[in-house]
């Protein structure tokens, strides 16, 4: 029998009234969601953190994983209440008899990392390619979350308190960076400059960190333009991919205590020695503590197979 793991459930809002609904009794969780500022440019990168915290003295069991493999359901109003976007994952999963949840110990966490405004075109503008939502309209948004972190009817949930940001329109070198950004993953989509793509990756991240240390489209250029060339063949050469780990080092650094550090500590997934790296170098930060996660999560899915 197929069953539907409803695992996350995102909703955006313009300026959203709060909802009077009351969790059902259940295991002692808490969910936060990680933002790194309150206003974004239009088409920049809105990384978003999600943590689910055990605050009780003994480990629960969440037989709704809080990962990927969930449904996740996003829905985008501008302040009018006008639907701008429905984004939505339905994924099944068979659970056997023998299935008892994901433990959480005690005062432990489970993440989850996505992005908002993040949007891939071709080289004429022409939008190609979405993950999960592209451009938001210049305007003021609420982020409200909730986790349904067991299977069964009603489905019990625990809900975050409400973020909210907003959009503004870009300026004129947060427009150049942009296009520049564009161009180059523009080349996945041309056969005869494709070749090009992570060495230009690699040159756009460099230049930019040279002017600005913090700059806001790096962290997308460093994690999900990388896969997004793997997933076209175009592979990083060993030499490469040492100067990557570098840049990429390097953006954790910068970005430690935010979503965007998350985003691309979630590259060094299969390097555990990097992700040692970031979480003994940031103690007590949030990439170090979703470093540690990852290092869980792959040691128990590594001990099982």
């Amino acid at each position: 029998m197929k069953l539907s793991l409803r695992t996350l459930s995102v909703l955006i809002a313009g300026v959203a009234a709060c909802s009077d609904a009351v969790a059902p009794a259940g295991p002692q969780l808490e969910l936060l969601v990680h933002l790194d500022k309150d206003v974004y440019f239009e088409d920049e990168p809105i990384h978003i953190v999600f943590e689910v915290v055990n605050t009780e003295p003994d480990t629960v069991w969440l037989t709704a994983p809080f990962e990927t493999d969930g449904w996740i359901r996003t829905n985008v109003e501008v302040s009018t209440g006008q639907p701008l976007y429905f984004v939505g994952t339905h994924v099944f999963r068979i659970f056997g008899p023998a299935w008892k949840g994901e433990p959480l110990a005690p005062d432990s966490s489970l993440f989850f990392v996505s992005t908002l405004q993040h949007l891939w075109t071709d080289s004429t503008g022409k939008s190609v390619h979405r993950l999960p939502m592209g451009h938001l309209p210049v305007g003021r948004y609420a982020l409200d979350t909730r986790y349904y972190y067991e299977l069964g009817s009603p489905e019990p949930a625990v809900d975050a308190e409400t973020r909210r940001f907003a959009v503004r329109s870009r300026l004129g070198s947060e427009r150049d960076r942009h296009s520049r950004l564009q161009a180059v993953v523009g080349m996945a989509w041309d056969s005869t400059r494709r070749s090009e793509l992570v060495s230009s990756l690699l040159g756009y991240a460099a230049t930019e960190l040279f002017v600005d240390s913090t700059a806001p489209l790096v962290p997308i250029a460093v994690s999900d333009a990388f896969s997004l060339a793997s997933g076209i063949g175009q592979n990083p050469s060993d030499e490469q991919l040492t100067q990557l780990s570098d840049v990429r080092q390097a953006v954790i650094g910068v970005h430690h205590s935010g979503a965007a550090g998350a985003r691309v500590t979630s590259t060094l997934y299969m390097w555990r020695d990097q992700l040692q790296e970031v979480s003994s170098r940031w103690p007590g930060t949030l990439v170090s503590r979703y470093a540690h996660f990852l290092m869980w999560r792959y040691s128990r899915i590594h001990d099982a197979t």
